[in-house]
C-alpha cells in the first residue's frame, strides 16, 4: 500500500467522523427534550430574555452588561457551531465520494 493510498484512507476516515458528528446532531434535533431545552428555551426564549434584560434600568452596570453580552455571544457561538457542523458534513460527504473515486481509479490503474 502506497503512502498516497494511506493518506486517502485516513482522509476518508476523518471525513466519516465529521459526517457521524453531524448525524449525532441531527438525532439530537429529532429529540423532543433537546428541541425544548436547547432549540426553544436556550436559542429563543433565553435570547429574548437576555436582550430584554440588557435594556432594563437595573442591569446597566458595566459588569452586568458585560455578562449579558457574554451570554448572548455564547448563544450565537453554539448556534454557529451547529451550523458549521452541517456545512463541514456536507463538504466531508463530497470529499468521501471524491476520495473513493480516486481510490477506484488508482486500483484500476494498478497503483494500489
Amino acid at each position: 500500500m502506497t503512502n498516497a493510498v494511506r493518506e486517502i484512507q485516513v482522509s476518508i476516515e476523518e471525513a466519516r467522523e465529521t459526517v457521524a458528528l453531524n448525524d449525532a446532531l441531527e438525532r439530537l434535533n429529532q429529540n423532543a427534550d433537546f428541541r425544548k431545552v436547547i432549540l426553544d428555551d436556550y436559542f429563543k426564549d433565553n435570547a429574548i430574555r437576555l436582550v430584554e434584560l440588557k435594556a432594563a434600568p437595573q442591569a446597566q452596570a458595566e459588569q452586568v452588561q458585560a455578562n449579558i453580552m457574554r451570554d448572548i455571544d455564547a448563544i450565537g457561538a453554539l448556534k454557529q457551531h451547529f451550523n458549521m457542523l452541517r456545512v463541514m458534513a456536507e463538504q466531508a460527504k463530497a470529499s468521501i465520494d471524491d476520495s473513493q473515486e480516486t481510490l477506484n481509479d488508482m486500483a484500476e490503474a494498478g497503483e494500489m
